[in-house]
């Protein structure tokens, strides 16, 4: 059995909305990157629990 998962809309929509208010909050250069890794982050968080889902653990 197969299936495809990813975020919902309103998901994605959450995720562009913090990362908009990361970068509102940037005060050096540096945050502007570390706001892109955390939304990666939590997209890589979210993709291994799919993955693992997706293997019946």
């Amino acid at each position: 059995m197969s299936f495809v998962v990813g975020l919902s809309p309103t998901a994605e929509a959450d995720l562009e909305r913090l990362f908009d208010f990361l970068l509102d909050r940037a005060a050096v250069s540096e945050d502007l990157d570390r706001a892109q890794t955390a939304i990666d982050a939590i997209r890589a968080a979210a993709q291994q629990l799919w993955s693992r889902q997706s293997t019946g653990h």
